[in-house]
C-alpha cells in the first residue's frame, strides 16, 4: 500500500485534529454542571413517601409489577419539567411495551403515568 500522496507532518496532524474535534463536540453537548451536588429530597426521604403513597393514593394497579428501576432525572418537560426520582414498573410476567412509572419530583410532587402503547 501506499501512503495517498500524505507526507509525514499531515499523518501526525489529522488524527490530532480529529481528536479535537471530537472532544469540542462532546464538551459542546454537555448542558449540566458536573459538579457533586445533592437533590432537594434524598433516595431514602423518597422511597418513604412513595411507600406511604402505593398504600392508598395510587390511580394505576400495581399488583402485578416489580420495581424495575429507580433513578434520579432531569425531566425537560414530559410528564413535566425538573428533577425527579423515577421509579419504574414493569409486569411480573413478561411482556411487551407498557411500563408504569411514579416521578416524584424534588418539590414533592407525584405524578404516575404509564409508558407505551
Amino acid at each position: 500500500m501506499g501512503d495517498c500522496g500524505l507526507d509525514k507532518k499531515m499523518k501526525t496532524t489529522l488524527p490530532v485534529l480529529v481528536i479535537l474535534a471530537c472532544l469540542t463536540l462532546a464538551a459542546g453537548g454537555q448542558q449540566y454542571p458536573m459538579e457533586p451536588r445533592e437533590p432537594k429530597i434524598t433516595l431514602f426521604d423518597s422511597v418513604d413517601t412513595i411507600r406511604e403513597f402505593m398504600r392508598g393514593e395510587t390511580k394505576q394497579d400495581y399488583s402485578d409489577q416489580n420495581l424495575i428501576e429507580v433513578s434520579l432525572k432531569f425531566m425537560e418537560g414530559h410528564p413535566r419539567k425538573g428533577e425527579a426520582w423515577v421509579y419504574r414498573f414493569g409486569h411480573k410476567i413478561p411482556t411487551r411495551g407498557t411500563y408504569l412509572s411514579i416521578f416524584h419530583f424534588t418539590d414533592g410532587e407525584i405524578i404516575e403515568f404509564l409508558e407505551g402503547p
